[in-house]
């Protein structure tokens, strides 16, 4: 997970350069060609070539999402049992207290039926 993590924090950082980079390369490879080649470029063979980079662009940067997706899911479902196992652990304590506690009265309500009076810490308090 700590990789898929990592590659997600860099795929953030970068893919807006990529993009960037991908359509200026393309259009100043068009030019070049164009002056290499002898051939006018014309909008239309421009806005062509930008839609298909846009295209292949769009189409790994969906991939990408879809990735993400699934990541997400996956961390959801971790997050989901640690918070039941703490949520558990702590209900556990909970119940243990409250066992403990009954079981304090308990003791106190037999020793204050069978002496007759009440003991508050290490004070003895007689109810006569």
């Amino acid at each position: 997970m700590k990789k898929i993590e990592e590659f997600i924090e860099e795929f953030g950082n970068f893919w807006w350069k990529y993009i960037a980079w991908i359509v200026g390369v393309s259009l100043t490879g068009l030019f070049l060609l164009s002056f290499i080649l002898d051939k006018d470029v014309q909008v239309q063979n421009i806005n062509n070539w930008v839609s298909i980079m846009v295209g292949i662009t769009a189409f790994f940067v969906s991939v990408g999402g879809i990735a993400l997706s699934f990541y997400n899911l996956e961390t959801t479902r971790e997050s989901e049992k640690e918070i039941k196992a703490f949520i558990e652990k702590s209900l556990e304590k909970t119940e243990n207290s409250i066992k403990a506690s009954v079981e304090k009265e308990k003791k106190y309500s037999i020793v204050k039926q069978e002496t007759g009076s009440e003991i508050i810490g290490n004070i003895q308090i007689d109810e006569n």
